[in-house]
């Protein structure tokens, strides 16, 4: 909270991104302390596999987090790592966001740190045809927020 006051001072906004462990109960005053958005790190919304995946028995927490986050007006996206592990969840969690208006990155397996497993790593062009499976993806040109570009957009 500190950190936040410091920047409310020098800047107009700012943004996080979070495990999403503490929100439900920080969201308020981020808010209140400058806080406009938020991206959280979901990479499935299976009790098991989320702790699989990130080694934390948390996930009731971090949807806490996140609808807390929704609820007092903060700008929240979805950031989540596909691996073998939750692929199966993709058509989940993008009707997890779609339900909730928010936009989700999906995102490759970065192979750094002890974690890493190689036999987990999904490419993009594996992702994109898993979803083609349900869903037509649209080439768009529309940036959102400061992070990377959003090369397709999924209609639902």
């Amino acid at each position: 909270m500190d950190i936040a006051k410091v920047i409310k001072k020098y800047f107009h906004s700012f943004s996080i991104t979070t495990n999403g462990s503490l929100m439900y109960y920080l969201a308020e005053d981020l808010k209140e302390n400058g806080l406009d958005n938020v991206n959280f790190s979901l990479d499935s919304l299976n009790k098991e596999n989320f702790k699989s995946i990130t080694r934390r028995d948390d996930l009731e927490n971090v949807l806490k987090g996140l609808e807390k986050s929704l609820e007092i007006g903060l700008n929240v996206k979805l950031n989540t790592v596909i691996q073998k592990r939750n692929l199966s969840e993709v058509f989940d969690l993008i009707e997890f966001s779609a339900k909730r208006k928010l936009p989700i990155r999906f995102i490759e397996l970065m192979p750094i740190g002890n974690s890493y497993n190689e036999d987990d790593f999904i490419s993009e062009d594996a992702l994109k045809s898993k979803i083609k499976e349900k869903y037509n993806l649209e080439p768009v040109k529309t940036k959102f927020g400061f992070g990377l570009q959003i090369i397709f957009l999924l209609r639902i």
